[in-house]
């Protein structure tokens, strides 16, 4: 069919074109992706900052805490993001090496305090302020000689000086006793040194006629009696009355000029009606409302611009009204803040617009992903960013370029998904009622419906038996579905399903791991391969093989091949096979655990097992073929032929090599699945929070940097069955091999598919006295394919030589229908549009 004529024609160009690239001037590139939803970890503080005071900045919400990461940055305990627009996350410098406890505005600059001891890679021992290029000591910060030291609260007097409060006894080399105060030069203690039992310090607030307030845990102060709450004006400490009976955590000042504590205690003022928070009103405590449930704390507090008082913590309920972690106090009544908090919250700090912007530790607010931070407004919660709260298994392609992903997750940043969402423009979207477990396995059929396959028993109130489909409106059952997990799936081109996993059972058929779906039941492939199977791989001449782990106590080899009567094993595997991928020239790869001796990637030579190159240092989850044949491997690894290689590598067919900076981020980052997009762009799913060093909250995105392309030009025209149309099935990648796909051909016609090295637009009725008006030739007709269509459907091929110098080279494509009709006389030739495909590498 004169394909190796094209190809040859291709290989001619090759000296006609552009000088050759390096290859690494075509490296692919990580996408900053959707990010972490919030932060990677907790937010233990917020407020808000104008960096240039009254100039054309708008002011800036900053959050802080234990996180390396925000949205789609790394960003080390500090991140800055601007309300009004929120474009993304900043990240100040390379942060702390710390926690960060406590943020405040001191004389323009931006002051973070915690736990570190270096700011920007700066000395700067629990301290420092932003300059607004980098971070800078307060003198040498503060120190009691060990590594509990720490700073938990700021404050800022009216004379300007700064107040530090935690558990240290050191502040520039001075002595001090839990507070010391900054006066822009020097650090000094606040009143007597002596007199202080205290063994922290968590919470400080200025109040209206400039006195300071802390609480903490204390019985005295400055030799003042105070039950872990005191008062200092200037020149003397003061007690609250008889304070409270045990840790107060948060505090803050109503705009009449009482006294808000929040904390651990049973009692305020001797009585128990004023637990966990109480309002003290310059002579007497009261409660806000009735008592906390025993048992939770309240330690957060915001007074708004409206005076409304909100509070935050671990509490199911406060002033008797059912609130999940946060609420808020009205003209005196108590309501929740939506569904709250899934976990406690610990900063709240209030927006311009009067939305609140809540942090804690926290996985979702409102039932939506929001990763320790969320902002409500009015009457609803909704996420800084977006991802999933969970891990990714599984990923699966489908042809308009949109994709399904599924795994441990139950929400994304577009609310509900539970374990499987489909992934369209940017959005995640949950499958319907979603499943009811974990989704390890998916498929997408030839007409687009979509099979989910894993541990669940249920797809909304249907029973499915750990596997269902999706037809884009509803789940439905396969049958009696499976006996146990299902691991692995494969779609066929006539629209039958292979499915391999653990179960014994499809359907009440005996199946022992594997199995078929033909669209009305399950059938077996003989006794059944003997393992559970977790990867499904189909060879060049249709072979089906699995791979998988012992299933049982008896050993049975780890790779096999059903040969149409029984299942041949494939060498000896002494692991657990998790992934199986075929390159173009016809070699198996296998990727698992321990697979030979050494390696967990290996290539079957058709007599043994070889290792490729010295492999990779840890698991193997999934694997995946690109254009040129080289082979992605994504797991639990961080080298690959002895060089650095985070979780993700490429096999080139000789050595392998980084994949930029992998994947990072998370407790514990893993690439657990690989799927290749309609664009050529490659997915990758797990446990992670960074890939290459962008934000991507467990699922990330991999571009060539010399893309490949196929867009439509000019018109096809009509036959008798209609209007012709050509499509892109995969894109012309150098190493790779260009499918297009015409439909709208007449049943009884030769198709003929056009490549040239020039877009033109001659009339076919010139060509052929049979050619329909207003049908052109858009491709020279440098080299023809000729095929037969089916059901009016017609496939094409070009293979594209392995070669750099055609990056960017444009290759034409076009196909022609000559029609016959009695006696095989051509009647009509019609034509689709036309294809400009330009060659680009991955």
């Amino acid at each position: 069919m004169m394909i190796r004529r094209v190809a040859a024609a291709l290989s001619v160009v090759v000296v006609g074109v552009c000088v050759g690239e390096a290859r690494s001037q075509c490296e692919p590139v990580w996408l900053p992706g959707q990010g972490t939803a919030g932060t990677n970890g907790p937010v233990f503080a917020s407020t808000m900052w104008d960096p240039d005071g009254a100039g054309p900045q708008p002011a800036k919400l900053v959050i802080a805490g234990g996180f390396t990461a925000a949205g789609n940055i790394d960003a080390n305990r500090v991140a800055v993001r601007e309300p009004a627009s929120w474009s993304g996350w900043l990240a100040l410098g390379s942060g702390m090496d710390g926690g960060v406890l406590a943020l405040t505005t001191w004389n323009g600059s931006l002051v973070a305090a915690g736990s570190f001891t270096t700011a920007g890679g700066t000395p700067a021992n629990c301290v420092a302020r932003w300059t607004g290029t980098a971070w800078a000591p307060l003198g040498s910060g503060v120190c009691c000689g060990t590594s509990s030291t720490f700073i938990r609260t700021l404050a800022v007097l009216p004379s300007g000086e700064l107040v530090a409060g935690g558990d240290f006894t050191i502040a520039g080399g001075v002595a001090v006793q839990k507070l010391a105060r900054w006066n822009g030069t020097t650090w000094s203690p606040m009143g007597p040194v002596t007199g202080f039992s205290s063994s922290d310090v968590y919470a400080s607030v200025v109040l209206p006629n400039g006195d300071l307030v802390i609480a903490g845990s204390f019985s005295a102060v400055g030799g003042v009696a105070a039950n872990n709450v005191s008062r200092w004006n200037g020149a003397a400490w003061s007690a609250l009355g008889a304070g409270v009976n045990s840790t107060a955590t948060s505090v803050a000042a109503m705009p009449n000029g009482d006294v808000v504590v929040g904390g651990y205690f049973s009692s305020a003022g001797g009585s128990a009606a004023n637990a966990r928070i109480a309002l003290w009103n310059g002579t007497a405590w009261s409660s806000p409302g009735l008592p906390a449930p025993a048992g939770a704390y309240v330690n957060a507090l915001r007074v708004t611009a409206a005076g409304d008082l909100v509070v935050g913590g671990d509490f199911t309920a406060v002033g008797g009204v059912p609130a999940a972690n946060i609420a808020r106090r009205q003209n005196g009544i108590w309501s929740p803040l939506g569904s709250g908090t899934s976990s406690p919250t610990y900063t709240i700090t209030e927006l311009p617009n009067g939305d609140l912007a809540v942090g804690g530790g926290f996985s979702s607010a409102g039932g939506v992903n929001s990763g320790n931070l969320a902002i409500w407004s009015s009457t609803a919660w909704r996420p800084v960013g977006a991802g999933f709260n969970a891990d990714v298994r599984a990923l699966a392609a489908l042809p308009n370029g949109d994709f399904v992903a599924g795994g441990d997750f139950t929400l994304t940043s577009s609310g509900a998904a539970s374990f499987v969402a489909f992934g369209s423009g940017g959005t995640l979207v949950p499958l319907g009622p979603g499943l009811g477990g974990s989704v390890q396995a998916l498929a997408v059929m030839p007409d687009g419906d979509i099979v989910a396959g894993g541990d669940f028993g249920s797809a909304g109130p249907l029973v499915v038996n750990r596997i269902a489909r999706w037809d884009g409106v509803q789940w439905s059952a396969l049958g009696a579905g499976c006996s146990f997990t299902v691991s692995a799936l494969r779609a066929l081109d006539n629209g039958d399903l292979l499915a391999g996993g653990y179960f014994a059972q499809a359907g009440g058929v005996t199946v022992n791991g594997f199995a078929r779906w033909d669209g009305a039941a399950w059938s077996a492939f003989g006794a059944g391969p003997g393992i559970g199977v977790r990867a499904i791989a189909i060879l060049a001449d249709g072979s089906v093989v699995v791979g998988g782990a012992a299933n049982g106590p008896t050993f049975e080899p780890r790779v096999k091949r059903w040969s149409g009567t029984g299942w041949i094993p494939l060498g000896n595997v002494s692991g657990s096979v998790n992934a199986l991928a075929v390159r173009p020239n016809g070699d198996l790869i296998a990727g698992g655990a321990n697979l030979v001796p050494g390696s967990h990637v290996i290539r079957w030579s058709g007599t043994q097992w070889l290792p490729l190159g010295t492999g990779v240092d840890g698991f193997v989850h999934a694997l995946v073929t690109l254009p040129d044949g080289d082979i992605l491997a994504t797991g639990e690894f961080t080298n690959a032929d002895g060089a650095p290689a985070s979780r993700i590598a490429r096999w080139d067919g000789i050595s392998w090599a980084a994949v930029g900076a992998g994947f990072t981020g998370g407790a514990n980052p893993r690439g657990l699945a690989l799927a290749q997009l309609a664009d050529g762009d490659v997915l990758a799913g797990g446990s992670f929070a960074s890939a290459g060093g962008a934000g991507s909250s467990r699922v990330a995105r991999l571009t060539p940097s010399c893309p490949a392309a196929a867009s439509a030009y000019g018109a096809g025209c009509a036959g008798s069955a209609g209007p012709m149309t050509l499509g892109a099935v995969a894109r012309p990648f150098v190493g790779g091999t260009f499918r297009g796909a015409a439909t709208g051909l007449p049943t009884t016609s030769f198709a003929i598919g056009v490549f040239g090295f020039a877009a033109i637009a001659t009339p076919l009725s010139s060509i052929l006295p049979q050619g329909v008006p207003g049908c052109s030739l858009l491709a020279s007709p440098d080299a023809l394919l000729v095929d037969l269509p089916a059901a009016g459907a017609v496939s094409t091929r070009l293979g594209i030589p392995d070669s750099l110098a055609l990056v960017g080279a444009q290759v034409f494509h076009q196909v022609a229908a000559l029609e016959l009709g009695p006696g095989s006389a051509i009647v009509a030739v019609t034509s689709s549009n036309g294809l400009a495909l330009t060659i680009g590498a991955f």
